[in-house]
């Protein structure tokens, strides 16, 4: 066997699964515990993991598979507990308490949306498993997250693509995702809510278009995929969830078509696919 063929075995300083909800079923299950044991799977022998949030359905099964591998498990939610100070449209200023005690005061993280709280619950926690293994100033922490995605291409979550009106994509495809980003969405001032939405067809979307809000105007498209869902036939499902719009063949289009019927004041959200986010931005 040559260099080339030989199997590579990576060691991580420490394994990290951030929240479980309902996505891809058909391959990871359809009960939270079923997904929940899928994503133990990372969990590798004597290696610390950290999952990002405790949920009584999937917590067993993370203790089971962390005390089978010999796992040191933790919680980030049980320790860290970041809270929004301030926000802009580009960035979220946090006060994060770990184990009750002040940890960072004026935390500045370049992200939008109140969820992300929790993802930076989950990644503090991380750095505090990475720190056992070489030294990690506090003013670099701080530097990585308020410049977080430039120096990360961390792009498709809440990302402003533009202003007058606010044009918002966000890549939250779940059920999971979703309610968070419906929540978010809720507490923006705007005249009108326009809403490009495309979804992937080997997904049960009813639990999605339940949570999507029915005084937008919705702009149907596909994403430029196999797997994309028809935008006629999203149409359809849509409207029997109160959902109305026009169906258009291609999100640029869409995108397009919201972007001329909008005003200054309102807001269009581009969403429902990673693959039409990644064609809008």
């Amino acid at each position: 066997m040559d260099a080339w063929t030989q199997p590579i075995l990576v060691k991580p300083l420490a394994s990290v699964i951030t929240n479980i909800s309902y996505d891809h079923t058909q391959f990871l299950g359809d009960t939270l515990d079923k997904i929940a044991g899928e994503k133990a799977g990372i969990i590798k022998p004597n290696i610390p993991v950290i999952i990002g949030e405790t949920q009584p359905e999937t917590q067993p099964v993370f203790d089971t598979k962390a005390l089978e591998m010999n796992a040191p498990i933790l919680y980030a939610d049980q320790h860290f507990k970041a809270c929004i100070q301030e926000q802009t449209l580009t960035h979220t200023t946090f006060q994060v308490e770990q184990d009750g005690i002040l940890k960072y005061n004026n935390l500045i993280v370049n992200v939008l949306a109140d969820y992300q709280a929790k993802n930076l619950q989950t990644v503090l926690q991380t750095l505090e498993v990475i720190k056992t293994h070489f030294t990690l100033e506090e003013s670099k922490i701080r530097e990585g997250l308020s410049d977080l995605k430039k120096r990360t291409r961390f792009i498709g979550r809440w990302q402003l693509l533009g202003e007058q009106p606010i044009i918002l994509a966000d890549s939250g495809h779940n059920e999971g995702g979703l309610r968070l980003a419906m929540q978010q969405l809720s507490k923006f001032s705007f005249h009108q809510l326009h809403f490009v939405l495309g979804v992937v067809s080997d997904k049960d979307i009813r639990k999605m278009l339940e949570l999507l809000p029915k005084d937008a105007r919705y702009y149907f498209a596909k994403a430029n995929i196999p797997r994309g869902l028809d935008a006629k036939e999203l149409q359809e499902k849509a409207a029997a969830f109160g959902l109305k719009g026009r169906a258009y063949t291609s999100v640029k289009n869409a995108l397009k078509a919201a972007k001329r019927q909008s005003k200054a004041d309102d807001l269009i959200y581009v969403g429902g696919s990673t693959f039409v986010v990644a064609e809008a931005i």
